[in-house]
């Protein structure tokens, strides 16, 4: 427990989650308390404390047996000596030998008779006044009786507990009448009788009730000790035989680690139910500030696809790309419990509890891992384009020297002029820089590649038709699908980009020499990690989630996408990618107004 106080003090997410049991843990227990409570297990814990509160329990649980069985002999033996006392008081020979000369004579011997046979200690008869006719020592017969009669002189029942010449005993003193043995003709007691047990006579019958008390509570603090005992083993294997200490250290880190790490992640429980989500898996799949999600069932998730099917199937899986919405994520999805083959003692027996999933958002990895690729191949050609110009220098110097000056200039000239021109004209049809840039870019890495990459001289679009992201994502990915199927193609590799605004939407069309899409391509292009090639180590998530981010793309921005292959009469015969997207009402006006322009409509 005093680690437990020390880590609270140090640690603010810990502080903050158990500090309302620190206070008392730090400032109510003594260091030698403390010490001892953090080395014994919770386990432990909860059967000492079992033990001790039952054994409290049973001890009190005897001395209030004890005390009311010693009261219920007490009364018992009230009710023996008063009923004895009134059957004796209606025994006419009784009164009979009241009357006569000496009842002393005849009252002595049937009174021991009567103590003898109603296992009794004492039957004494005597005058209303007090005075004794009978007792079990004689000597004391004509003396004063010692205790309460004068009630019982005047017609009532003294029944009491007094120390008389016997010592302490539980007596009654009821009257004698004449004739039936009532009052009810009003007469006076002719007599009384007094029947008592002594006090050591009732402890006596207490002492045989009291080892069945004993027993019994023997037996119940034997049991409840088992029942801890077996509590306590199985508390210590769902516990992992961890101590309270840990525990409160586990869910203070747990706590802490959650809020920290940038990763999402999702706990599914035995049930198929959420038991925990972060605030990154809640930001990855939109969630906000939706506080109820927790045990509700996991198909509440906003998941689609091959996402969903994982999370419902449990299976484990380590790094496997999926898309989330727009976003492309690494999964890793493990069973929780103890490991395949674990044979301890702590985790005997204990099946899954569930699932945990940890999702790492790699859409900005991804951009950056084709920023790179692209950086590559941007050195690559210009490695080609250093190599080519050494030849190209050499040759115009060579052309000096040989005094052609004029075809030393053209062929200097000649390859700037083309990069002018084409910067120009894609300038000059695209109002978009990021668009701009991209198919400058793509037309480099199509040069390095010996792929002719052609932007058809119909292609414009005005500022602000659709989002820069949005158009970058899909012309990127179609061009670049478009330039790996043109390579699979035959020797004179071409690409095709058509970007036409019409009527109330944006069309970009694209299209290769390559072989085409296959059946199966036609019906699976858009799953996510589907593809028709084959993913190299620099690329190991990089493959079958182009198209589906395509898809993903067009769909939020309400457009559609459609894909074919090139008829026969066509001339270039690969596939074709047709993408519609919506278009903006200032951008359509810009349309318009084009068009109305090259028509000739004032």
């Amino acid at each position: 427990m005093d680690s437990l106080g020390q880590e609270s003090r140090t640690d603010p997410v810990r502080a903050r989650r158990v500090g309302g049991h620190t206070g008392w843990m730090a400032g109510g227990r003594s260091a030698s308390a403390r010490a001892a409570g953090s080395r014994l297990g919770l386990s432990q814990q909860v059967f000492v404390l079992s033990v001790v509160i039952v054994a409290i329990v049973v001890g009190v649980g005897v001395v209030v047996d004890i005390v009311a069985a010693d009261r219920l002999v007490h009364r018992g033996a009230e009710r023996r000596v008063e009923s004895v006392a009134e059957s004796v008081a209606s025994m006419p020979d009784v009164a009979a030998a009241l009357h006569s000369d000496d009842p002393s004579a005849t009252l002595q011997p049937l009174a021991e008779r009567l103590r003898h046979r109603t296992d009794v200690s004492f039957v004494v008869f005597m005058t209303p006044d007090g005075i004794r006719y009978s007792h079990p020592n004689r000597a004391k017969i004509g003396g004063h009786f010692a205790g309460t009669f004068e009630p019982a002189a005047r017609g009532g029942t003294v029944v009491e507990t007094f120390k008389g010449s016997l010592g302490p005993s539980v007596r009654a003193v009821v009257p004698i009448y004449d004739g039936n043995g009532d009052s009810d003709d009003g007469g006076a007691p002719v007599g009384l009788v007094s029947v008592g047990v002594t006090v050591n006579t009732v402890t006596s019958d207490v002492s045989y009730v009291l080892p069945l008390i004993l027993g019994t509570a023997v037996v119940a603090l034997a049991v409840a000790a088992l029942g801890s005992l077996w509590i306590a083993r199985r508390l210590r294997r769902q516990t992992f035989g961890m101590g309270a200490a840990e525990l409160a250290g586990v869910y203070a880190h747990h706590d802490a680690v959650l809020h920290a790490v940038r990763e999402g992640l999702v706990v599914i429980d035995g049930d198929g139910r959420i038991a925990l989500i972060n605030d990154a898996a809640r930001q990855l799949f939109g969630l906000g500030d939706v506080r109820d999600i927790q045990g509700r069932p996991a198909g509440v998730l906003p998941v689609t696809g091959s996402l969903a099917e994982l999370l419902a199937s449990g299976d484990t899986v380590e790094d496997e790309v999926h898309l989330a919405g727009e976003r492309l994520v690494v999964v890793t999805q493990v069973p929780i419990g103890p490991p395949p083959g674990s044979r301890s003692k702590a985790t005997k027996g204990r099946a899954s509890l569930g699932t945990v999933m940890t999702i790492r958002d790699h859409s900005e990895i991804k951009s950056l891992a084709d920023e790179l690729s692209a950086t590559r191949s941007l050195a690559d050609a210009l490695r080609a384009s250093n190599h080519e110009s050494a030849n190209r220098l050499h040759t115009v110097v060579m052309l000096a020297q040989l005094g052609d000056v004029d075809a030393a200039v053209r062929l200097a000239t000649g390859e700037v002029r083309a990069t002018r021109m084409l910067t120009s004209r894609l300038s000059g049809q695209f109002e978009e820089a990021a668009l701009v840039a991209l198919l400058l870019g793509k037309a480099s890495e199509a040069a390095q590649r010996s792929i002719e990459l052609n932007v058809t001289e119909a292609s414009w679009l005005p500022e602000d038709a659709v989002e820069p992201v949005d158009l970058v994502t899909i012309v990127g990915n179609l061009v670049d699908n478009a330039m790996d199927a043109a390579t699979a193609g035959p020797e004179h590799r071409r690409v095709e980009v058509s970007i036409e605004p019409q009527c109330d939407r944006v069309v970009v069309k694209v299209r290769d020499s390559g072989p085409g899409f296959s059946p199966e391509a036609l019906d699976h292009v858009f799953e996510p990690g589907w593809s028709t090639k084959v993913a190299g180590p620099d690329r190991r998530h990089g493959r079958g989630i182009g198209m589906a981010l395509v898809r993903q793309v067009v769909a939020r921005l309400g457009g559609a996408v459609d894909v074919a292959n090139s008829g026969p009469d066509d001339e270039l015969p690969g596939a074709i990618v047709t993408v519609h997207l919506p278009i903006g009402a200032t951008a359509q006006e810009v349309a318009r107004v084009r068009e109305d322009a090259r028509a000739g409509t004032p």
